[in-house]
């Protein structure tokens, strides 16, 4: 129960998954960790590091065929520990973790980079390499080109840094912010082992290796652009390009609709990668209506082509609204086994998305098709993984800012307590899990209720409850600085635990101080705390692009009924934000 309170959870409910399947248990990977042994590092911090790898080590699959572990350390000094194909058997490994003594001394982290590459020769060709840095001091050496040298071998390098060390020598190190881990302690590596896990099995070669027969129905409707279309193409075509297409893989068809049917390609007609990006690349989009309800019933004769042992797909993708029923049709296909992910572009009704999908876990709803790609890896996680509650927030401070000035009525107001009611009922509540806090804001902030006030549902439920409007005009960038200061340790803040800190601002109306939400906002962004906006009504889609700071961490409705919308879309974006390594 300790370790479940220290993680991510939905990082670890994808891991246990992805062990329970068998071709991630047949997962392989060349794993390097080059550890920082200097003496800045006492020895009880030393003594966690080696507890953190040791919990790495007894989550993968470790074999000769399997997960490859080295080790190698470094002061001002380099000492090799144990090369890729010293020990095959988790007990050799975790012994010789646990046999390793500190060095002391310097830190000359550029010269273990270039030590460490030999290690690398001795890595299989056909498998992921990764090192893992740890280190919590500034390197007295240059680690730019030894680094980037690795990395042009195929080596993908995640840092970790502990208070103390270089954050511009960690990017430099890692060759990108996403693949950086800060903390403010050794003890905060249990933090992080998840995310560090997630990271190391979510692009394994082995995890694409899943059986599946996936058919991409498509409005190719008159109500959307050429250039919509196209967008629409390369995100099939990414898909293509992330899995494994094969005969006894994964296969794929597709049919376009509008106002009628275009079957394009069957199942059993493509099992190279190579021809079925052309022959997306073939289609045509046809123009007219939106008939998606007969599209279900057409799209039904393709999986009389799917093998029986393996998952059937459908992913449908749609800018507007059906003109005919589309639950008869879409449960019939869900009664004979086929999951179906709807994809709803702004314009999409979200209720007919839900009713094909047939959960409102299935639905991806985005704002463009420019989004399409935000939500690829996403689209991928499901397919392969095929796990309802992957997205279920487990881990995390989140903040509330709630405009409840003079232009928002009762009605309103209610629709953004429901959206709040269902954030908390999505979110696995606790002082070591979730935690929740709140501020109202028109002319002033004020604080509602803070991060460690209530923690479990009921409580947050009642304080939720009991908030009600002020009135007046509307302040936004004041209210944002004044919530960036509730997210602080006083308040309940664990940012020093490594926990993400997430604040969501949710308003109808436009900003009197505008001017100071662009710097307001990326100085709160710059501390380290996710931003995201949900704009209703007669909101800035500027405004709510300067808080969420990029198009995928702003929505907009044009009404406030419609927030339920933005709940499922906003938990999924805040998890695969707050886990991130590509």
């Amino acid at each position: 129960m300790e370790m479940v309170k220290l993680l991510p959870v939905v990082a670890f409910m994808w891991m246990q998954l992805c062990k329970s399947q068998e071709a991630c248990k047949k997962s392989e990977a060349d794993i390097v960790f080059l550890i920082d042994s200097s003496g800045s590092i006492n020895p009880t911090d030393y003594t966690s590091m080696k507890h953190f790898m040791t919990s790495i080590v007894n989550k993968l699959d470790i074999g000769e065929d399997k997960v490859r572990i080295g080790a190698m350390q470094y002061s001002n000094i380099v000492k090799p520990e144990f090369e890729l194909d010293k020990h095959h058997q988790a007990s050799t490994l975790l012994q010789a973790l646990d046999n390793m003594q500190q060095l002391g001394g310097g830190t000359s982290t550029g010269e273990a980079l270039k030590s460490v590459s030999n290690y690398f020769k001795k890595a299989r060709p056909n498998v992921n390499h990764f090192l893992i840095v740890i280190t919590d001091g500034e390197a007295q050496d240059e680690v730019l080109q030894p680094a980037k040298a690795l990395r042009e071998k195929g080596i993908t390098i995640f840092s970790i840094g502990v208070f103390g060390a270089n954050y511009t020598q960690l990017e430099e190190i890692s060759g990108s912010q996403r693949k950086i881990f800060l903390i403010d302690n050794y003890t905060a590596l249990n933090s992080i082992q998840y995310k560090v896990l997630f990271c190391i099995y979510y692009p394994l070669k082995a995890c694409k290796k899943s059986e599946a027969d996936i058919v991409f129905l498509i409005d190719s409707s008159g109500s959307i652009s050429s250039t919509d279309y196209t967008k629409m193409t390369h995100f099939m075509k990414s898909i293509v390009n992330k899995s494994d297409i094969g005969r006894d893989k994964v296969r794929i068809g597709a049919m376009q609709y509008s106002d009628i049917v275009k079957p394009e390609f069957e199942l059993d007609k493509h099992h190279q990668a190579s021809t079925l990006l052309q022959a997306f690349d073939n289609m045509q989009q046809l123009g007219g209506g939106s008939l998606t309800g007969e599209a279900l019933k057409s799209v039904s004769n393709y999986f009389k082509k799917a093998r029986p042992k393996v998952n059937r797909l459908l992913i449908v993708i749609t800018d507007g609204e059906a003109q005919d029923e589309v639950l008869q049709p879409a449960k019939a296909l869900r009664e004979k086994g086929i999951t179906i992910f709807s994809i709803g572009v702004f314009g999409a009704n979200y209720t007919q998305l839900v009713e094909i999908s047939g959960s409102r876990q299935n639905p991806f709803f985005i704002n463009t098709f420019e989004e399409l790609n935000s939500i690829l890896d996403e689209v991928l996680f499901s397919i392969h993984n095929d796990l309802k509650d992957y997205h279920k927030i487990n881990f995390a401070d989140i903040m509330f800012v709630i405009d409840t000035s003079g232009s928002i009525s009762s009605e309103g107001f209610q629709s953004m307590k429901d959206f709040m009611y269902a954030m908390v009922k999505n979110s696995d509540i606790g002082k070591d899990r979730v935690q929740i806090g709140a501020t109202q804001y028109s002319v002033v902030p004020r604080r509602a209720f803070d991060l460690n006030e209530n923690h479990d549902k009921r409580s947050l439920e009642q304080a939720i409850k009991a908030m009600h409007l002020f009135g007046g005009i509307t302040y936004t960038a004041k209210a944002l600085n004044f919530s960036k200061d509730r997210l602080a340790e006083s308040f309940g803040g664990r940012k020093a635990r490594g926990v993400p800190q997430i604040l969501i601002t949710v308003t109808d109306g436009e900003s009197h101080d505008r001017e100071l939400l662009n710097v307001t906002s990326q100085y709160i962004r710059d501390s380290g705390i996710i931003t995201y906006a949900i704009g209703i009504k007669d909101a800035k889609k500027e405004e709510l692009l300067a808080i969420g700071g990029s198009n995928d961490k702003y929505f907009y409705v044009d009404n406030f009924d419609k927030l339920k919308e933005v709940e499922k879309r906003i938990s999924e974006i805040m998890f695969f934000n707050t886990v991130s390594c590509e």
